[in-house]
């Protein structure tokens, strides 16, 4: 089926994200998403999260009344599962503290998921970090001391994800192992994919017409302080945990973070230590910080340093005044955050690119090496097994393994200009013929609404 063929009998309803939500990047996101869909699904509504946030009956209220109008047969959360589950209506969810950092609505309303439950539509839960967000939204957001660790957290994520009306999407096959082997959901009840290229960046200039930057390398993404582990401080089973997991990262750029965390929390299990069980709520509220943090800007500043190019920071809007301060260290230039539909024109313009994988990630991957490609740029990633696994041969042109790899890669096609174009024409021609939100998303949704059917 083409990718521009029209499904006018889908009535898409979509979970928008709270506009301040991580930078206002995945509005953003989200946006650009919905505009690639329309051609293919002329009928969508979309539910924004602010107005079940905002805490006014009169808005959401007045939502609900047009998307019930609408007649929804299928129901999508972008940019991730997320912003599905933060529209979740059961009474259980006021005692979350996630209200510190967004504001809920403080007035009795319907149990139920507003799309799954309410509106009675399957709901496509795209996740991002499936083994932090999923946590963050069913057990509480804020850090868990571990004298305050409960059990019971697994029967809690399974009550949050096993939820009639949902499908499941994990970009990561190692997530899907972990709460696989966990019990949280039956094997084999959720679908694996490799985020795609986003539509948008396939439309630029192969090559940009001002020619390349060859002496700086490109970094898009964040950085962050880390003040969340502080919450902590001075636990030394913490302390030890965060040294433990950040040297192994740091020294086999191969080995997946949170597998570093589960070997050593399992080995203070054995020596006494219930709160690092995954049954406890301490496990997964010190394994996100962790990970998403700490290990994660201790990972790319050792990538950084390890380039034998300067670096040109692109990003770091989470947490501009610490990127600002090690920009001015001489570890990089911070050259300020640009919209997401401008990345493209960003991405054609250098020569190389470096991606450092966020280190929730276990063998999965986001979208930035495929839009860089898209755009006719030219990216380096970390190894990841599930991206090796959907591009085969061509996906050892750009991963590395370690320092060494990097650099002599970029080197050897450094010195061959027409490789470096083959492997990006290689890339697109993926990307265009299917590696793209479009079609991936066309057929998800298709195969939603064929469920609502039945």
């Amino acid at each position: 089926m083409s990718q521009n063929e029209k499904y006018d009998s889908i009535r898409l309803i979509i979970a928008m994200p709270p506009r301040q939500y991580f930078g206002g990047n995945d509005w953003q996101n989200a946006l650009t998403i919905v505009e690639s869909l329309r051609l293919s699904f002329p009928n969508i509504f979309l539910f924004d999260c602010d107005a079940y946030l905002s805490g006014s009956d009169a808005r959401f209220a007045a939502q609900m009344k047009a998307a019930r109008k609408f007649q929804p047969n299928v129901g999508l959360s972008l940019p991730n599962s997320s912003y599905g589950l933060i529209l979740d209506k059961r009474a259980s969810y006021y005692k979350k503290r996630f209200r510190d950092y967004l504001t809920f609505p403080q007035r009795p309303t319907p149990l139920g998921n507003v799309f799954a439950d309410e509106l009675g539509v399957p709901i496509i839960m795209l996740w991002d970090h499936l083994i932090t967000h999923a946590p963050q939204f069913l057990l509480g957001y804020a850090p868990v001391q571990r004298q305050e660790s409960l059990p019971g957290s697994l029967a809690k994520l399974t009550d949050g994800l096993v939820r009639k009306n949902f499908i499941h999407y994990v970009p990561d096959s190692g997530h899907i192992e972990v709460f696989d082997r966990l019990g949280v959901w039956k094997p084999g009840s959720v679908r694996r994919y490799v985020v795609p290229g986003h539509n948008i960046f396939l439309n630029g200039q192969p090559e940009p017409p001002n020619g390349l930057i060859t002496d700086r390398v490109l970094f898009v993404g964040n950085l962050s302080a880390g003040g969340a582990i502080s919450a902590y401080g001075d636990d030394p089973v913490v302390q030890e945990i965060k040294d433990y997991v950040t040297h192994v990262k740091c020294k086999d750029w191969g080995t997946a973070a949170w597998r570093a965390y589960e070997e050593i929390a399992a080995q203070k299990v054995a020596a006494g230590i219930a709160e690092l069980h995954p049954d406890h709520s301490f496990f997964w509220s010190l394994g996100r910080p962790l990970t998403t943090d700490v290990v994660l800007t201790a990972f790319r500043t050792t990538v950084f340093k390890s380039l034998a190019a300067p670096i040109d920071f692109y990003g770091g809007f989470t947490d501009p005044d610490f990127v600002a301060d090690l920009g001015r260290s001489g570890l990089f230039n911070a050259m300020g955050s640009v919209p997401f539909e401008k990345l493209g024109e960003i991405y054609a313009r250098y020569q190389f690119a470096v991606d450092i994988t966020h280190t929730p990630f276990i063998h999965g991957s986001n979208a930035k090496v495929l839009n860089c490609f898209a755009a006719g740029g030219f990216m380096f990633v970390d190894w990841k097994e599930d991206l090796h696994q959907e591009l085969g041969a061509l996906a050892e042109q750009f991963m590395y393994r370690n320092a060494e790899e990097l650099n002599s890669k970029m080197e050897r096609l450094r010195r061959n200009p027409n490789k470096r174009l083959e492997i990006i024409q290689a890339v697109r021609e993926r990307i265009l013929s299917g590696l793209n939100f479009v079609a991936f998303l066309s057929g998800t949704i298709r195969d939603a609404a064929q469920l609502s059917q039945s």
